[in-house]
């Protein structure tokens, strides 16, 4: 691609470039409407979706109507030149097919070595003697033997796990058994293959694999237990030339001295799921023009890494587009990112994959969206995967883990402004390659070696992190090197340490116990050919677990440069032995640590990414680029490139820049061409109105209120005490021997529901009540879920129960309400409640043109001005909307003089600005400015401001004691151990001033 097909590329960015959120079939599917939400997206900016079955689903998976869904959505995307991804599995974990593999062999079942009570026969016995309470030497038993006198008992069990509801009533399967994953992939990949092979590699580029482990906490708990396989003792004597067998009690045990085993059985594990799984995923999908993509478990730290899966990059390797899942609104898993990206490098894949945004809470606004996506794409993820675009927010589906991603967001018409940004990101970050001068070594193997406690695995991860960080804020990009790649894909080779296509000018040893024999051995023929190694204390002394003298002489060696680990001593490390590629220079004269980047080289230019993690301030920078030459500036938000006037001596381009808070740019650095040194004439300020505390209020749906409260009754006996709704669904299903329905872990209603429920329905009652101070014009709506299973009673008189259309989303049907009055009204819902799918008993809403008093929950009017502040206070608490501002004012522009709308303090996914009845702009990061110029008329204007909120006050959860919980899945709204009866909400609207700022 040449300098100008990617500059029309960044103007246009195209599909393969924008997101593909996991797009949740979840309910009874059909393909009229699977192929109108493929438009829905389509007209949302995103260039594919990831046909992800989730919680909920009603239509058979991997069945004939779940393959003509299949049909209709890969033909749909491929009208819309979209992209369907696959996604291999009923929920998550991947491998165990819906319950099918283990179906078709109970072999195939996940294992795991547990040690057991002392009393009864275990599989493997041993007599131990402790010191200090911990192991300090032990003995086989023969049967029947018993200890001998200050000996203790230890006994061993392969245990195959048992069913579990998550897993539809099956065990997890064992992915480190090859023939498992082979029955996998006939179950969940061969028949896409039988039927949509045409389209591979096209319309289909690929397939997700979720979460794949070796322990799933699905199946069972952890504790004194470890991931097993039959075929682990017969591979671990061949890896690692020893009987794994009669050192069982050393996988267990704190003790120094039994470190080696400790580390040989998670390399072990490491190398048999790695190879089972992900090795014959990849090949299936090379074979087929796929790419696999999708994440590992427990990515995030080295306790969840190392005892689910031993290490993920051995895994990532194999994988066409390498991925991760980055959850909650964070940057801290920096290890995460790099995990992946640097596979990419190594491996020379030029995409990566984050599912992301996931747990952070229906509130989530594009700032925060952009906040962590920014950190994700600089540090080399280039897909992005949003968590989650629903296809019915029916019952429990609407709490899978919010933020979504589609039509029921009201801020959904804005949605192409962000896809857009993040597809120049993702285009500009998939160019070339990267340039990352520095290999940290991974030192997840001194996690093996560690005593098997998450303190200690979990203070290596931390260390590795922290060292990770300082290199970023210190300015030095660079990849992690994973011993298990380095054995197979490490060289030394001028001066020049490779790992497979990528090649490094220095390489940073953190602080650890071990090493692999094979690293020792590069680091030596590194350091031999000139090669500069940082190493933080203390240095290993350990091979593969075992103390070797060796060591001392290896980190002894002139070329390797000790230190602490702390950031001053990196710096003066990496100072001293490599130059920066980039220097990022605040106003106090030192580099800015908050702003990071990347760095790709394509065709003889550089084009670099800057990002500023710091939300709250903004930065003025000196850049100084390596190499000289004309620099221009990239605008990742309109698509717009300019020169920027640059100062080229010394082997350097440098040039002055500024950051807003959360801000982000785009650099390209053309050393053939000679730098540009005009500047651009610099508005200044000529006046700057306030535009006054009184706005005009306006609606874009209508205002909503909940009842979430309600009494029930079977068989009209006795009301009961009034309480959730979920909970009155759980004791309902309760008094009709029913398993309970409000949280996850069930069987999909797929299997739950594959034959009829013996259970006779039950006439079932729930009551609500409300208050109305002021009854609203033109009436009330009801929205309710399946309108059409119930009879609606209002104020001891019948209701029509027919629905006018969905409010909202389309499961939410909505209904006139008759019979409303002033004052108190009681709403009966009736419905013949029996066990099937569409019955699930959710909360309601009155909708219509009303206000609420925050106070009592009373449907009152609406203010005809509004004030700055939380619109939760002024009318509209539940309001799942967005809400104009509006304002006029006489306005006659001079020549050459511009109009910008400045706004203050908010809160709201994002903001539009418009002028006389056009949008002049949509704003969803700093700085809040719009240049409204364009739609100026000479004299009166009318301006309003549109503040896009959310279904967050609406559906939850309110009822927690923080407002923003850092993770929000199904729980969360059911927590009745932290439950706080008042409402937490979370501040919507304008809170301080706006004002038009005319500059000339």
């Amino acid at each position: 691609m040449s300098v100008d097909p990617i500059r029309r590329s960044f103007a246009a960015p195209g599909n393969e470039w924008r997101g593909a959120p996991f797009w949740s079939w979840n309910d009874d599917l059909d393909p009229d409407e699977i192929r109108w939400q493929i438009q829905e997206m389509k007209r949302g900016g995103l260039g594919g979706f990831f046909m992800h079955n989730r919680i909920g689903l009603v239509t058979p998976y991997m069945s004939s109507r779940w393959m003509e869904c299949i049909a209709a959505a890969v033909e749909e995307a491929r009208k819309q030149r979209m992209f369907a991804w696959l996604y291999d599995e009923d929920r998550w974990p991947s491998g165990f097919g819906g319950g099918l593999v283990v179906g078709r062999n109970p072999d195939f079942a996940m294992r795991y070595l547990e040690l057991v009570p002392s009393e009864g026969e275990g599989e493997h016995r041993f007599a131990v003697r402790l010191s200090d309470g911990d192991l300090h030497s032990y003995r086989s038993l023969t049967p029947g033997e018993r200890p001998e006198p200050g000996e203790l008992l230890q006994q061993f069990q392969v245990c195959a796990a048992p069913p579990s509801p998550w897993f539809n009533d099956q065990p997890y399967a064992d992915n480190m058994n090859p023939d498992s994953v082979k029955a996998f992939i006939e179950i969940c990949y061969e028949p896409y293959r039988e039927r949509f092979s045409r389209h591979f590699g096209k319309t289909i580029p690929g397939i997700f694999t979720d979460e794949p482990n070796v322990f799933s906490l699905h199946n069972t708990a952890p504790g004194r237990r470890l991931p097993w396989t039959p075929r682990l003792p017969a591979e671990f004597k061949q890896r690692r030339g020893y009987d794994l067998v009669e050192r069982l009690p050393e996988l267990f045990a704190a003790n120094p001295a039994f470190s080696k085993t400790r580390h040989d059985f998670w390399r072990t594990v490491a190398e048999l799921f790695a190879e089972a799984y992900c090795k014959q995923l990849g090949e299936w999908c090379q074979d087929n023009g796929l790419e696999l993509t999708g994440h590992m478990l427990g990515e995030q730290d080295f306790e969840e890494e190392i005892a689910v899966g031993g290490a993920a990059m051995p895994s990532l390797q194999y994988m066409q587009r390498p991925g991760i899942d980055i959850l909650m609104e964070q940057t801290r898993e920096v290890l995460t990112c790099k995990q992946a990206s640097s596979v990419a490098h190594q491996m020379g894949r030029q995409r990566t994959l984050s599912e992301t945004y996931g747990t952070s809470g229906w509130q989530m606004t594009f700032e925060a969206q952009k906040w962590s996506g920014d950190w994700q794409t600089v540090l080399g993820i280039n897909t992005r995967c949003h968590h989650l675009t629903p296809y019915s927010l029916r019952g429990m589906r609407k709490r899978d883990y919010p933020p979504t991603f589609f039509y029921h967001q009201p801020w959904w018409p804005y949605f192409p402004f962000i896809e857009d940004y993040f597809a120049r990101a993702c285009l500009l970050t998939s160019l070339g390659s990267p340039v990352r001068d520095v290999l940290l070594l991974h030192n997840i193997s001194t996690g093996w070696a560690a005593p098997p406690d998450d303190q200690a695995r979990r203070r290596h991860g931390e260390h590795l992190n922290a060292l990770a960080e300082d290199l970023l804020a210190l300015h030095y990009d660079f990849d992690l090197g994973d011993e298990t790649i380095l054995a197979q894909h490490g060289s030394v080779k001028d001066r020049q340490f490779l790992v497979g296509k990528a090649s490094y000018k220095l390489v940073v040893v953190p602080a650890a116990d071990t090493i692999f024999r094979s690293t020792a051995r590069l680091l030596h023929q590194f350091l031999e050919a000139g090669g500069k190694i940082i190493a933080v204390r203390p240095h290993p002394t350990l091979v593969e677990g075992e103390p070797t003298p060796e060591l001392a002489e290896l980190f002894a060696h002139e070329n390797i440069a000790p230190i602490s680990p702390a950031r001053p001593e990196l710096a003066d490390a990496l100072r001293a032995n490599l130059p920066r590629r980039i220097s990022l220079v605040g106003e106090a004269g030192r580099q800015v640590s908050s702003v990071i980047y990347q760095e790709r080289r394509h065709r003889g230019r550089s084009y670099f990414m800057l990002a500023n993690r710091d939300r709250e301030s903004g930065h003025r920078l000196t850049v100084a680029l390596a190499g000289e030459g004309a620099v221009e500036q990239w605008d990742l938000a309109t698509g717009a490139t300019s020169p920027l006037p640059a100062r080229a001596a010394d082997g350097r381009s440098t040039v002055e820049i500024e950051l807003p808070p959360t801000g982000s740019t785009a650099l390209v650095l053309d050393p053939k061409k000679r730098p540009s040194h005009r500047r651009a004439r610099k508005l200044e300020l000529v006046k700057e109105i306030p535009l006054g505390d009184e706005w005009r209020p306006r609606r874009s749906t209508e205002n909503s209120l909940p009842l979430d409260r309600c009494q029930w009754r079977i068989d009209e006996s006795e009301w009961s005490q009034p309480m959730p709704v979920f909970l009155a669904q759980r004791q309902i299903r309760k008094t009709m021997g029913l398993v309970d329905i409000s949280h996850a872990n069930l069987p999909q209603p797929w299997v739950r529901y594959a034959e009829n429920s013996t259970v006779p329905p039950r006439t079932v009652d729930l009551r609500f009540t409300f208050r109305v101070d002021k009854l609203p014009r033109p009436g009330l709506d009801l929205v309710l879920e399946s309108a059409e299973l119930f009879h609606i009673g209002v104020n001891d008189r019948l209701s029509a129960s027919t629905g006018t259309g969905w409010w909202l989303e389309k499961s939410m049907d909505r209904v006139p309400l008759d019979h409303v009055k002033r004052g108190e009204n009681e709403l009966i819902l009736r419905c013949q409640y029996r066990d099937a799918p569409e019955y699930e008993l959710e909360e309601c809403y009155l909708i219509g043109d009303f206000a609420v008093d925050r106070a009592t929950d009373t449907i009152t009017a609406e203010p005809s001005v509004i004030g700055p502040g939380d619109w939760c206070d002024r009318g509209y608490p539940y309001y799942a909307g967005n809400l104009f501002y509006g304002c006029s004012l006489n306005l006659r522009l001079k020549k050459g003089e511009r109009a910008v709308v400045s706004i203050g303090p908010h809160f709201g996914a994002c903001l539009a600005v418009h002028a006389n009845g056009r949008l002049a702009g949509v704003r969803g990061w700093p700085p809040y400015e719009v240049d409204i110029t364009a739609h100026v008329e000479a004299g009166r204007n009318h301006l309003e401001i549109e503040v896009c909120g959310s279904p967050r006050n609406l559906l939850g959860p309110n009822h927690l004691p923080e407002k923003r919980p850092a993770w929000t899945g199904p729980g969360e709204f059911i927590r009745l151990d932290e439950w706080v009866e008042e409402r937490n909400l979370v501040p919507y609207g304008l809170f301080g001033e706006v004002t038009l700022r005319l500059l000339r």
